[in-house]
């Protein structure tokens, strides 16, 4: 027996339904990859000034100085407090 119009229908939208899950899903893991992503560059990076600025004097008052500045939040702050301290020292 053929399936009624409304059959149809509503078979469809279960269909599409489904579609936009697996489409949301696959969004949320690209999401998540390239927030892992930019996290581990940041990583990198951060890992790649500390050094520098372990053998770099004029360089870490130059990472210092923006650290004042870009640092808002007093979470922020006060971790790196020690670190900025380090600088200070060996500068």
């Amino acid at each position: 027996m053929a399936k009624s119009t409304e059959e149809r229908k509503t078979a469809l939208l279960a269909k599409r339904a489904a579609l936009d899950a697996q489409l949301q899903a696959l969004k949320a893991r690209e999401s998540a990859a390239a927030r892992k992503l930019d996290t581990r560059r940041k990583i990198v990076i951060g890992g790649a000034v500390m050094a520098h600025c372990a053998h770099d004097p004029d360089f870490a008052e130059a990472v210092k100085k923006a650290m004042r500045s870009a640092l808002t939040t007093e979470r922020d702050k006060t971790l790196l407090a020690d670190w900025i301290k380090i600088l200070t020292k060996a500068g």
